[in-house]
């Protein structure tokens, strides 16, 4: 691309991100609907109610709807501040929050995972990827960023042998959604005494945590399991394996969904760490995001926000292809689907989309999890190649 192209792509770029970020706070009223939940479950609890006894109401895209907490309730904690705030003053801190968090996001992707342009296509790639991953993560005001964030920092402390470190990381990462307790099973994968005891200490960690979560509020310990168990997103806001299974096996009944995603899943796993086996590559950075990787698409609930994770592996991917074939994996994992944003500014017309698309139920609500499959095939083509340069990979995108 021309020296005058990338200027305008980066122009584009920019404007684009700040137009959605002042399109955010201006209609605050209609954003942010998850952590408005939080806030009024943080409300509950200081009132002294139950804070997952009945779902609150939240506003959609302008829509009126009703959402539940469905956490431990001691991931309330950090939220009990904005309960003494109204809507708006609270939402208009979190917006910023939010954008710290990715701050340091990229920091830690660039201190020790992948060296990014600060250019155009970057930007527009963070944007689109996985169905707009990040920019749903930032509408919903969803806390997988700070997930993310310290997933990250987990990982980061992995590479410079800081097992304990990695341990409790990831036990802070797993106190609010759970499922990142299985990072653990990395430390005891590589092995080593230190490795595995500071894995065991993590996990005692985790268990304590339950246990206060029980102790404390038994009743809404017992109504969160419940309702996590029982919990059915629509597809496009949860493409994962095991949703896509079920749905795979409401259209063509052949065998148990379950079977299925386990299958699939094990398939997965089975050609990931045979590649992992096989591969000569020194940079343990590298292995570490194929392995993050792995783990997302194996997972039975990955929000679309949550693949903000498969960022930096996807981005890497991208910039060791060349041609109609980088272009082409650039297009499917950059796929916007048309709800995306149109729930951001018209909810009638995202409702539309979806059924005349089929989202809620059909295959093009998986844009995300198809995207990352994508990545996933396209690096272990990688695997049995010369090793891949994370300073050299990027320096051409």
């Amino acid at each position: 691309m021309s020296r005058i192209g990338s200027r305008w792509l980066d122009f584009a770029a920019a404007g684009l991100w700040l137009c959605f970020l002042i399109y955010l706070v201006a209609r605050s009223g209609g954003f942010g609907w998850d952590f408005h939940v939080y806030q009024q479950a943080a409300q509950a609890l200081l009132a002294g109610r139950d804070p997952l006894e009945d779902p609150y109401l939240v506003h959609v895209g302008g829509v009126k709807t009703y959402l539940p907490f469905i956490y431990p309730p001691l991931t309330l904690l950090p939220f009990l501040p904005f309960a003494f705030l109204s809507k708006t003053a609270a939402y208009l801190i979190w917006v910023p929050l939010q954008i710290g968090g990715f701050a340091l996001l990229a920091r830690v992707w660039k201190r020790s995972f992948l060296v990014f342009p600060l250019n155009g296509k970057w930007g527009l790639f963070l944007l689109l990827a996985f169905n707009a991953s990040l920019y749903t993560c930032f509408a919903t005001g969803n806390f997988a960023l700070f997930e993310g964030v310290v997933l990250f920092l987990a990982m980061e402390a992995l590479l410079k042998k800081r097992d304990y470190a990695c341990s409790a990381w990831i036990v802070l990462a797993a106190c609010f959604k759970m499922q990142p307790i299985l990072y653990l099973g990395l430390l005891l994968w590589l092995g080593g005494k230190d490795r595995v005891r500071a894995a065991a200490y993590g996990m005692l960690a985790f268990i304590l945590y339950a246990g206060a979560n029980l102790a404390l509020f038994p009743r809404s310990t017992f109504e969160m399991l419940q309702g996590a168990m029982s919990r059915e997103d629509s597809r496009s806001n949860n493409p994962s394996l095991l949703a896509f299974a079920e749905d795979f096996t409401s259209r063509a009944p052949i065998a148990d969904a379950k079977i299925v995603y386990l299958l699939l899943a094990g398939l997965i796993l089975a050609v990931s760490v045979f590649a992992l086996r096989r591969w000569n590559e020194p940079d343990p950075a590298l292995r570490l995001l194929f392995v993050m990787l792995t783990i997302s698409l194996v997972l039975p609930r990955f929000m679309i926000y949550s693949y903000i994770q498969t960022i930096p592996v996807a981005w890497i991917v991208l910039t060791r292809l060349r041609g109609i074939a980088k272009w082409s994996c650039a297009a499917l994992v950059c796929v916007v689907l048309p709800f995306s944003y149109l729930l951001i500014v018209r909810p009638s017309l995202s409702i539309l989309w979806e059924h005349a698309l089929g989202m809620q139920a059909g295959v093009w609500g998986y844009a995300s999890l198809y995207g990352a499959i994508l990545v996933w095939a396209v690096f272990l083509t990688k695997v049995v190649s010369p090793p891949i340069r994370l300073g050299q990979s990027v320096e051409t995108a």
